[in-house]
């Protein structure tokens, strides 16, 4: 091979390669856990304009419930009992395809003030959270109790055959 078609044929790959490397660099995939210096969740009273449910049917209430079996108290996701391992890809699977992020938090006081502020702390720190609404349990919302969110496209269309 004579090193004119070889510098000719090396010139491209180079030229590709490079532009390959700023690609990737440019375009690399964000991991989803939020960095250290990110923003958190904003907390703001559940009587505040700013959290005003848009659709109250979707609203979604996070709220602890005492427990007699195990040393935590049992969370909540509106009606849903979870555990605390499945909070967050719970916010996920719910939050992760809306515009307006809101999740709405009801203090109970039968439950210590250390799992309340546990139960902030993960939900303020979750990616998919931008706005945390408390519910103060004495002067609740006008909205407040919602409709129950039930998942699903119809809306709960119903069709009849006559």
């Amino acid at each position: 091979m004579r090193p004119r078609t070889a510098a000719f044929l090396a010139a491209p790959l180079i030229a590709f390669a490079l532009f390959a490397i700023w690609f990737v660099r440019r375009y690399e995939i964000q991991p989803l856990e939020r960095p250290n210096n990110a923003r958190q969740g904003k907390v703001f009273d559940a009587n505040f304009q700013r959290c005003a449910p848009e659709d109250p049917g979707r609203t979604i209430v996070v709220h602890l419930e005492p427990s007699i079996d195990i040393a935590q108290p049992a969370i909540f996701l509106n009606e849903t009992p979870l555990s605390w391992s499945e909070l967050g890809n719970e916010l996920e699977d719910i939050l992760k395809t809306r515009q307006k992020r809101v999740i709405y938090v009801m203090p109970n006081e039968q439950v210590p003030p250390r799992f309340q502020t546990q139960l902030l702390a993960m939900i303020r720190h979750s990616i998919f959270v931008d706005t945390v609404c408390l519910i103060n349990p004495r002067h609740p919302p006008a909205w407040y109790p919602p409709a129950l969110y039930r998942g699903g496209g119809s809306g709960g269309l119903r069709a009849s055959v006559r």
